[in-house]
């Protein structure tokens, strides 16, 4: 048997001619009808670029680069959040405790007038001027989508527009399948030529119904994700808390995106509350003191496993909340008896002074801790 697999190896050897050497000069006639490839150095790269990111607000958006923008349907606040942000650019004022960099906008919307002329509204837009352009996806319905993109990236870049937003991308895209990665991933040509060119691009995106961790929760296809340098997942805060509050949560290319922050909107706008622990240990804080404060029952004075009861907070926060009540110096902890704290008399704790300043803002705090 081995014989004849050395046989058939031998004569297969034996046969064997190389391959006539083709000289590259015989491509040449077909190289040259394509694009000379435009190769760069490093040092090319690094001299015809700016050092370091145009960012229009630190972190979230920035010129050059496409953040995309993710929140559940009618539910999160995509729209209001994205007026507020173009509201404060506008003029060069500070957005979610950041500065921002002063520029006009174009804003693409599928909306239909009446309920954007709200938006506006709600956001003190609808005396603005030129400084803001509106786009609705009636008016341009006829434009292929890489034609819509690529006229309105022309006319911002010729007219001194750095902002432009798209929302949403699905709709104004015109894309059929949002599971199919082609269709998506074609759709971002367009804007990634347009981020290329210099523009601050924004892209707002459904989540899926059954939502996801950022990154992975907008509805369709991951292609649209994978192609952004800033992913924003806006959602609403969970627990009892005020109905205006939202979360952040991020994924990006630049090590200075919050990975998860806290906002909350006031007549003024969307304000920065902090890191979500912060703002967690912030809000026991104030529940508790509400409930030390006499806000909800006629007693002053309440045992952990009550106040965890009444506030439905977990008992960590609860106790974590305590704990930062006695540093400052602004409650005191007694049994029932006066004696030691044991079984059946635990430790109650109680305001020092019953009109304390922490109680008052309380008080005057609307959503925490009670009905909104």
């Amino acid at each position: 048997m081995i014989d004849e697999l050395d046989a058939i190896t031998e004569r297969a050897w034996s046969n064997w001619q190389p391959a006539p050497v083709t000289d590259i000069a015989d491509h040449r006639p077909a190289l040259a009808s394509l694009a000379a490839i435009p190769y760069r150095t490093p040092l090319e790269v690094a001299t015809s670029t700016p050092d370091g990111t145009a960012w229009v607000s630190r972190g979230y958006f920035a010129l050059g680069a496409i953040t995309e923008l993710d929140g559940k349907v009618k539910a999160a606040g995509k729209t209001t959040f994205l007026l507020d942000f173009i509201s404060r650019v506008l003029d060069g004022e500070p957005f979610l405790g950041q500065l921002t960099m002063p520029c006009r906008a174009v804003y693409v919307t599928e909306q239909t007038p009446g309920p954007f002329r709200e938006a506006l509204e709600r956001a003190g837009l609808l005396a603005r001027g030129d400084e803001l352009h509106i786009v609705f996806r009636r008016d341009v319905a006829h434009l292929p989508w890489p034609d819509l993109v690529a006229t309105v990236a022309a006319d911002a870049i010729r007219d001194g527009y750095a902002v432009v937003v798209f929302d949403t991308i699905a709709k104004l895209a015109g894309i059929r399948e949002e599971n199919d990665a082609g269709q998506t991933a074609q759709a971002m040509v367009p804007l990634q030529d347009a981020a290329h060119d210099g523009l601050c691009v924004i892209v707002a995106r459904h989540d899926r119904k059954s939502g996801g961790e950022v990154g992975e929760s907008g509805r369709g296809s991951s292609a649209i994700s994978g192609d952004v340098d800033v992913i924003l997942q806006l959602k609403r805060s969970e627990g009892n808390v005020p109905h205006t509050r939202r979360v952040i949560e991020s994924l990006s290319r630049y090590a200075e995106t919050p990975e998860k922050v806290v906002i909350d909107l006031t007549d003024e706008g969307y304000v920065l509350l902090g890191d979500s622990e912060a703002v967690a240990v912030a809000d026991a804080v104030r529940i508790v003191s509400a409930h030390l404060g006499g806000e909800f029952e006629q007693k002053e004075s309440w045992s952990v496993d009550e106040l965890v009861a009444s506030t439905e907070l977990n008992r960590a926060a609860v106790q974590r909340a305590l704990k930062q009540l006695r540093q400052q110096g602004e409650i005191d902890e007694h049994t029932d008896d006066g004696g030691r704290p044991r079984k059946g008399h635990p430790w109650l704790y109680a305001f020092k002074e019953k009109d304390s300043a922490l109680t008052h803002g309380v008080r005057e705090q609307k959503g925490i801790g009670g009905p909104e």
